[in-house]
């Protein structure tokens, strides 16, 4: 978000995250128009009602879990938790920002 906005010149930013965000960083970049919004991006729903209204041009996804480990070592289960905040975001916001 900070390179954005003080590389790059974006001016209006929207921030999804299951916890809304980082008030300090808001208040930070305040020469750009920047909200924070609590939104589980794994949540179909969510994503669309948290940019519904919103306009669109640009969407940058960076999914903050990790679960190291060899390939050998991956249970389904710890796939599915990583996949659910990289893959299945992705996809929500690819879908929600269609046509946009």
């Amino acid at each position: 978000a900070r390179h954005l906005v003080e590389t790059h010149g974006v001016r209006d930013l929207l921030l999804l995250s299951r916890s809304g965000g980082d008030a300090g960083l808001v208040e930070e970049l305040a020469s750009a128009k920047v909200r924070a919004v609590a939104c589980d991006v794994a949540d179909a729903e969510a994503v669309a009602g948290a940019l519904r209204g919103v306009p669109v041009t640009a969407v940058v996804h960076a999914a903050g879990v990790l679960d190291d480990g060899m390939v050998e070592s991956l249970t389904p289960e710890r796939l599915d938790v990583v996949f659910r905040a990289k893959v299945d975001a992705a996809r929500n916001l690819a879908a929600a920002t269609e046509g946009r």
